[in-house]
């Protein structure tokens, strides 16, 4: 009787040992794809074996009940990421099919890729977005500055998206999106992006986070050089310290309807403009482009060096001289205009 239970004992381990050894060799193993895509829907709260039967009707893997048993064996199915998984081609193992389900990897086909450069103003945005089929300029101007939308986006007391859509790539999967969801994927990077107490340190200098928006905007189109950031935040504060105009022309050009690249006397006299810096005080009404991180903390970072003036360098590069008096300046000023005649 003894014999008997020890010889059914080992025939046990064998078994368990030989089942073990095929279930390993079973996650290793590659089973291939359709050749046309498959879409496999996992929505939340789906079972274990609806999803088995599910892939196994899909041709992505050839046995519900080894996947199951192997899931159960993982114990990990729980950590499963809903979603709509899509398959093509080439071939999968069980052990890689559970890593793309416990990591969210739908595999999903990119369908667009957005890029907004430093800078862009929204027009511009909206104009890209247009131009791969997102929209219209003039649809998604108008929701840019929808009231309704805007408020849905906690953006406090603002009249444009101006400045809080972040320049980045932006990609898209499965289908085209609205112009609303690009425009909810800019709003949520560009608060992502935002140091955690930025907000805090803006009002610890006096102002608000949409002034420091309008500030960091102004920075990122008067340069590209990281090294200048900080102190063209310098001259702006200085002269809103100071009440005088910040008297930047891009300003000046965003407040110009009708603008075809050729700043005029009449331009730079128009005080109907209020985005004219040369005749007003203080900021703009809005941002006037999308910035940078790098600008952004420049706001909160500048220079103490006293300059309250700069001036391109006439040399190709986009640089600028800086100047603490209007005498060194105008001597700078002069060189440039002799080097454009």
């Amino acid at each position: 009787m003894k014999l008997t239970l020890v010889i059914t004992m080992i025939m046990m381990l064998v078994a368990a040992a030989a089942s073990g050894v095929y279930l390993q060799r079973w996650t290793q193993a590659d089973v291939v794809l359709p050749q046309q895509e498959v879409i496999v829907e996992f929505p939340v709260r789906t079972g274990l074996a609806t999803l088995a039967a599910k892939l196994t009707a899909a041709g992505v893997i050839d046995s519900a009940a080894m996947f199951k048993l192997y899931v159960r064996w993982r114990g990990n199915f729980q950590q499963f990421q809903a979603g709509d998984y899509r398959f093509v081609a080439g071939s999968i193992s069980p052990v890689h099919l559970v890593e793309r389900f416990t990591q969210g990897d739908i595999g999903a086909k990119l369908v667009l890729s957005l890029t907004f450069p430093e800078g862009f103003t929204l027009r511009k945005i909206a104009a890209r977005m247009a131009a791969h089929g997102v929209g219209t300029v003039d649809r998604n101007m108008a929701l840019a500055s929808d009231e309704t939308y805007l408020h849905s986006l906690n953006l406090g007391s603002i009249a444009t998206l101006e400045g809080y859509l972040y320049p980045a790539t932006y990609d898209f999967y499965q289908r085209l999106p609205t112009a609303k969801e690009v425009f909810n994927a800019m709003v949520g990077k560009f608060f992502s992006m935002l140091p955690a107490d930025y907000e805090r340190r803006a009002a610890n200098m006096g102002i608000s986070l949409y002034d420091a928006v309008k500030i960091a905007s102004l920075i990122e189109v008067e340069t590209s050089h990281d090294d200048e950031r900080e102190r063209i935040a310098e001259v702006i504060w200085q002269r809103l310290h100071k009440g005088i105009p910040i008297g930047i022309d891009a300003s000046v050009i965003y407040g110009i309807a009708d603008y075809r690249g050729n700043i005029t006397n009449r331009h730079l006299r128009d005080r109907s403009n209020p985005y004219n810096s040369r005749v007003h005080r203080g900021l703009p009404p809005t941002p006037i482009s999308s910035p940078s991180l790098a600008s952004l903390l420049a706001v909160l970072n500048p220079t103490a060096e006293g300059v309250l003036f700069y001036v391109l360098i006439p040399d190709g590069r986009r640089r600028h001289h800086f100047s603490k008096t209007l005498q060194e300046h105008n001597i700078h000023v002069q060189r440039l205009v002799s080097h454009q005649r």
